[in-house]
């Protein structure tokens, strides 16, 4: 009778492997559909408040000369608005900086200075870069 139960005990020690993997394997597929279902919901919130800081940015930049206040009023909308990014990272701080370097060039222009329109140009150029990262994920 001892010999028949190790064959018996070989068989449930296989079957209880098989089924302990099955379920590691069942639980990686379900981590996975988590992970990616948390990623398309920070997406679907990142994707829109970039998209409208965007166009907010490239309006304020075609004001700092003409209407300095109105454009610093509109970067600082700007920058309230990507502090409300889920998940902050250092794209949106790159941004938020920027922004900030953007915001000191038409307080410049509101006391009399006259534009560096290279430097708005580059910092344009860097802050469009930063957005890309933020939303690089999605």
């Amino acid at each position: 009778m001892r010999k028949r139960s190790r064959p018996l005990s070989l068989v449930i020690g296989v079957g209880a492997a098989t089924l302990t993997v099955g379920l590691l394997t069942g639980c990686s597929s379900v981590g996975e559909f988590v992970t990616q279902q948390a990623s398309d919901t920070a997406c679907s919130a990142i994707t829109p408040v970039v998209d409208r800081v965007t166009a907010d940015v490239e309006t304020a930049v075609s004001q700092i000369p003409v209407d300095p206040a109105a454009a610093i009023d509109t970067l600082q909308a700007a920058n309230v608005l990507l502090s409300t990014l889920p998940g902050q990272s250092e794209s949106v701080d790159t941004a938020r900086t920027t922004i900030d370097a953007l915001i000191s060039q038409a307080q410049s222009v509101q006391l009399g200075q006259r534009l560096d329109q290279t430097k708005v140009d580059d910092l344009s150029a860097q802050l469009a870069q930063a957005l890309t990262g933020t939303i690089g994920v999605c």
